[in-house]
């Protein structure tokens, strides 16, 4: 995706439409009231505290660090409108529980 083009129309909307999210912040759509969270977000390093999320990195409602990414104090109940889970590969036991958790509701 191109970002800086997303962003560009991001600002556009919200020009003419107003606030999309209005309990958030009016770029990224970040809160630290849910429903979402971003602990499990691929954006989020360093130990969990920062966000590369680009959309992230150009909300100036934001707090950004030195480096321009964006500062999570609270990953467990913050969360922007961009978060993209982390893809988890489920090997050995965890998938054996997974696959017998699926077929018990299958069958349900």
């Amino acid at each position: 995706m191109d970002w800086k083009k997303a962003i560009a129309g991001l600002k556009s909307l919200i020009a003419d439409v107003g606030p999309l999210w209005p309990k958030s912040t009016k770029l990224a759509g970040f809160a630290s009231n849910g429903p979402y969270h971003c602990a499990n977000c691929e954006y989020l390093v360093k130990d969990g505290t920062r966000c590369k999320q680009e959309v992230m990195m150009a909300d100036s409602e934001v707090e950004h660090d030195k480096e321009g990414l964006a500062i999570i104090t609270d990953p467990e109940h913050q969360c922007c409108e961009f978060v993209e889970p982390n893809k988890l590969v489920q090997i050995g036991s965890e998938y054996k529980r997974a696959r017998s958790a699926r077929r018990k509701r299958q069958e349900s």
